[in-house]
C-alpha cells in the first residue's frame, strides 16, 4: 500500500501496517538521497519531530517538485513511518510562517519561498489513562456546534496536519498559554482569505473559548507542547462545559 494521505496512514496504523522506525536514522537517510540528488537539504531530529529543511526553494527547477513529494511520501511515510504534520516557509521578503502541512500552499508558492522546515511526527506518542478534569481551547466560531454535538477527532488542528486528534490540556493556565499562539493563526488565516485569495466575505469569530471536560480518556503526548496532550476519542457533549471565554 502507497500511502499519499492521512486516511490512508490510519487506516495502515489499524492494519498493524506502519511501524516508526528511529528517527536520527530516517532523517540520515531520507537527507542522504536528497543530496544525491543535489538538493541543497539538511535534517535535524528535535524532541522526537524530524525536521528536513531545504534552502533555496524558490531556485529547485519546478519538475523536480513532484518528485520531491513522491520521494518523501515513499520514504518518510511509507518506508519509515513519519508523516508531514506542519511546515515553516521563510519568503523571499523575509516573512516566516508556521503552519499546518499542506503540499497544496507550497507548491502554489515555490516561487517565492527561500527556505522551507517540513516537520514529521511518529504515528503516535507516550500513551497514559487520565480520569479528571482537562481542558480545551477553541474560538467562539464552533461553540454551538461543541456544545450541541461534542468534540470529536478532525482536521482543526492549529499547528499540524494530523486529522485524528482533539487536543487538551490538564490545567486551565496551559490552555491559556495557548491563546496567543492561537489567535495569530486566525490572524494569518484571515489575512490568506482577504488578501491573497480574495474571500472578503471571511468573517469567523475567533475570540477565544475554553471548555471543561469530565470523563476518562486515553492520552497521548503531544511533542509539541510541554504541557499538551491529545485523545483520539470522542467527547460527547454532555461531558463539555464553557470554563472561560474572551468577552
Amino acid at each position: 500500500m502507497f500511502i499519499k494521505n492521512y486516511y490512508d496512514y490510519l487506516e495502515s496504523i489499524k492494519e498493524g501496517l506502519i511501524k516508526t522506525y528511529d528517527a536520527e536514522k530516517s532523517t540520515s537517510y531520507v537527507v542522504d538521497i536528497l543530496r544525491k540528488l543535489k538538493f541543497d537539504v539538511s535534517g535535524d531530529v528535535i524532541n522526537n519531530i524530524i525536521k528536513i529543511k531545504f534552502k533555496d526553494f524558490n531556485h529547485i527547477d519546478s519538475n523536480k517538485i513532484d518528485d520531491i513529494f513522491d520521494l518523501l511520501s515513499s520514504t518518510m511515510t511509507n518506508k519509515f513511518g513519519w508523516f508531514p504534520s506542519s511546515m515553516d516557509i521563510t519568503l523571499k521578503n523575509g516573512m516566516n510562517q508556521s503552519k499546518r502541512y499542506d503540499e497544496s500552499e507550497i507548491k502554489y508558492k515555490k516561487s517565492l519561498i527561500s527556505e522551507l522546515i517540513i516537520d514529521f511526527d511518529s504515528k503516535f506518542d507516550e500513551l497514559s489513562e487520565y480520569d479528571g478534569e482537562l481542558y480545551h481551547l477553541s474560538i467562539q466560531e464552533y461553540k454551538d456546534k461543541i456544545l450541541k454535538y461534542g468534540l470529536f477527532p478532525k482536521s482543526i488542528s492549529k499547528l499540524s496536519s494530523h486529522i485524528d486528534r482533539v487536543y487538551v490540556c490538564k490545567t486551565l493556565m496551559d490552555c491559556k498559554i495557548l491563546i496567543p499562539q492561537m489567535k495569530l493563526h486566525y490572524s494569518e488565516e484571515k489575512d490568506i482569505n482577504h488578501y491573497e485569495l480574495g474571500n472578503k466575505k471571511w468573517r469567523k469569530n475567533t475570540k477565544w473559548i475554553i471548555y471543561k471536560i469530565k470523563g476518562k480518556y486515553r492520552l497521548y503526548k503531544d511533542p509539541r507542547y510541554l504541557d499538551g496532550f491529545y485523545t483520539m476519542e470522542n467527547i460527547n457533549p454532555e461531558n463539555i462545559s464553557i470554563e472561560e471565554f474572551e468577552r
